[in-house]
């Protein structure tokens, strides 16, 4: 009987392990109610979906899909209810390959005017080992977690396009004209480099520098 309760503890920690990896929210997997501009000055209104992938947006007119791709959008706009949150995406110009531009969607976190902000989501999955807390010293059980990351950009005020990689490594790169500012800023805040409410923050911040500098 003590064994069958072990085994049912060890199963419940291994299903519950494996399902917090699939809980996570990403918004190209969902329908939303918003609104498409097209670069025709046709402006769509309904349900629709998108996909950062393929660089489509779908969309539900008269009870016939439509798909579009990036080069036919400008930009689309929705409510997002799961985050309860408006979102806008802009299409803009850039390297997914080296030294060869096309237009991708942008989801814009913060307009600025020195930086702004962009971002695109993608859904990661990672495989690691953990701890059976019911068998000490026993070998480990793999738990696979899928997240959602957000990869940052930011647009300077020439058009110029640069990724941000999440590390204080190269957010003094990207900022290095206001680096002590910027390291002032991450010693009296608790920041979270990959966060976009922290990040957003940091930019608004540094963006203000620039006005009174």
């Amino acid at each position: 009987m003590q064994n069958i309760k072990k085994l049912g503890l060890i199963l419940t920690f291994i299903l519950v392990s494996i399902s917090a990896g699939y809980a996570q929210y990403i918004a190209e997997n969902y329908w939303h109610i918003g609104k498409i501009y097209l670069d025709t000055g046709d402006t769509l209104a309904g349900n629709f979906k998108f996909n950062l992938t393929n660089e489509v947006v779908q969309i539900e007119v008269n009870n016939t899909l439509q798909t579009f791709t990036a080069r036919k959008v400008l930009s689309f706009e929705f409510f997002d209810r799961a985050e309860q949150r408006d979102r806008i995406f802009y299409t803009l110009p850039y390297p997914k390959v080296p030294n060869y531009k096309t237009p991708i969607f942008f989801e814009l976190l913060l307009e600025g005017d020195a930086i702004t902000v962009l971002s695109r989501e993608t859904l990661v999955t990672q495989t690691t080992i953990v701890n059976n807390p019911y068998f000490i010293g026993q070998p480990g059980v793999p738990m696979r977690q899928t997240f959602v990351k957000t990869n940052f950009y930011f647009l300077y005020k020439n058009g110029k396009i640069k990724p941000y990689d999440g590390t204080k490594k190269d957010l003094l790169l990207l900022l290095q004209d206001r680096e002590k500012d910027v390291k002032d800023y991450l010693k009296n805040n608790r920041v979270r480099l990959d966060n976009r409410q922290d990040v957003v923050a940091l930019i608004d911040f540094y963006n203000q520098k620039k006005k009174t500098n």
